[in-house]
This record gives structure tokens, C-alpha cells and sequence, in this order.
């Protein structure tokens, strides 16, 4: 009996460690966020080429706002990165048909785990990959912009109304 309830005992020290272990790694580790902000701060000074999976917008988002503030046009060449400054360029290759463009970050995503941009409908067509959806591309930074900050949305709409109920 005593052995047995030593054996219990000796099992719950050992989950209690590795729990331990577990949370020490995972705070002390960089987040995949800040990996991925320092992968793409080495490849704006190198000649890196960032290897992934890239999907494309489907019809849903036609019309609606991006995460900077316009809206998205079917016939507009850009993509959505994570980390990326908007109005940063990337030289995109799919690797199927090795076709390749030119695109700039105009948006946020891709918010699904194990892609690494999201194409607008024109650049996918581009890259003929509107039939397969997610295709292996390689991309790499032609250009990072400076970091700038974006009105909240809809405030120029409240500027305009402003001004309109300042002239009554």
C-alpha cells in the first residue's frame, strides 16, 4: 500500500516538472510573431527568399475594408503579410509554374496557421493559381517601408461630418 501510493505521488512530481518545463520554454522562447519579425528583418538586408504557402482572397472579401483602411478591388495586385509594414514590395514566385510579380502589402493575414501571405484575386490570376487556392511560393523583400501609423477607421468620415456641422 505504501508503495503504491508512493508511486502516485512520484507521477504527480513528475507532471507538476514537466509542466514547469513546458512553461519555462514557452515564456522564455520567441513568439512566432517576433520570429517571424526577425526573419524578415534579416531578408530586407539579404538576399533571402522566404520559402511557404501562399492562398489568395476569396469573392467574400470583394468590396470590403483592408486592414489599412481601403478597399479591397478585385482587379488590385497586393498581398497580406503578418509582420510586414504596409507598402512594402515582395517579388513572389509559385513554384508549380515558376511564374512570378511583383506585389505590395496592403493588408493583414493570412490568418490561417502554416501560410505565410495572402494574394489578392488579380495576383493570384497572375500566378495561375485561382483553381488550386494554396500553392508553394517563395518570396523575397524587394523593399521595406518605415512603419507608419494608420488613422482609425472612419475617422476621415468623422472629419467631414465635423466640418458639415461646424458650417450649420
Amino acid at each position: 500500500m505504501f508503495f503504491n501510493n508512493f508511486k502516485k505521488e512520484v507521477r504527480k512530481i513528475k507532471k507538476f516538472l514537466l509542466f514547469l518545463v513546458i512553461l519555462i520554454v514557452a515564456t522564455t522562447s520567441p513568439s512566432l510573431v517576433e520570429r517571424e519579425i526577425i526573419v524578415t528583418k534579416r531578408a530586407a538586408t539579404h538576399d533571402v527568399f522566404v520559402y511557404g504557402q501562399a492562398s489568395w482572397y476569396g469573392p467574400g472579401f470583394f468590396g470590403k475594408t483592408r486592414a489599412d483602411g481601403k478597399k479591397y478591388l478585385r482587379k488590385e495586385v497586393f498581398a497580406a503579410h503578418k509582420s510586414l509594414p504596409f507598402g512594402s514590395r515582395l517579388l513572389v514566385k509559385n513554384l508549380i509554374n515558376q511564374k512570378t510579380i511583383e506585389v505590395r502589402i496592403k493588408d493583414r493575414g493570412p490568418f490561417v496557421e502554416g501560410r505565410i501571405l495572402d494574394l489578392s484575386f488579380a495576383a493570384a490570376k497572375m500566378l495561375d493559381m485561382i483553381k488550386t487556392g494554396v500553392i508553394p511560393v517563395q518570396y523575397k523583400i524587394l523593399h521595406v517601408c518605415p512603419p507608419r501609423k494608420l488613422k482609425a477607421f472612419g475617422g476621415h468620415k468623422r472629419k467631414k461630418e465635423e466640418k458639415k456641422n461646424k458650417a450649420r
